[in-house]
């Protein structure tokens, strides 16, 4: 994780190390074990055990889903608006991230480009959005720009179709 690597030799550690050529530590500051992990270009997502999400890396898209116009997250980082619902799983993509609760329900964050938040238009949507799938979910998958949810027995997608990916 070059997310939280920082300069040793500058004092004020304001910007990141591009080059970590050994492992490096990246932990979420609790005793709450990581059971999954998803990266994309720049961008990491966590969960753990008690369904926490965490993300980390460039946010300048949203992707991160938290603090609005801070373009770089340096540690792993809990997601507030989903602190209050357990997540089973969770993925990142270059430009999204996306969460699912227990319940079922779907949250997204990140471009609205492409409505792969549900949304019309462009921009960033810094908080995540529950999208409106007609069934709980269980399982997902990010790609560049689309996303598909799975229930027990049906799979949706929304976003970029260019390819028929959808």
């Amino acid at each position: 994780g070059y997310c939280t690597a920082v300069d040793p030799n500058n004092q004020n550690n304001n910007y990141f190390n591009p080059t970590v050529p050994t492992p490096q530590s990246i932990g979420t500051g609790t005793n709450d074990p990581v059971v999954k992990v998803s990266g994309s270009m720049y961008t990491m997502i966590a969960l753990t055990e008690s369904g926490k999400v965490y993300t980390w890396g460039s946010n300048t898209l949203g992707q991160c889903g938290i603090k609005p116009y801070v373009s770089k997250i340096r540690t792993p980082t809990i997601n507030d608006t989903l602190q209050n619902f357990r997540a089973i799983d969770v993925g990142v993509s270059g430009s999204n991230g996306a969460a699912i609760t227990e319940e079922g329900d779907v949250y997204a964050w990140g471009s609205k480009n492409k409505g792969l938040c549900a949304m019309a238009g462009s921009g960033a949507q810094y908080k995540p959005v529950k999208i409106p799938f007609p069934e709980p979910c269980r399982l997902m998958a990010l790609g560049e720009q689309h996303l598909i949810a799975a229930s027990d027995c049906k799979a949706w997608g929304l976003g970029d179709n260019s390819y028929g990916q959808l």
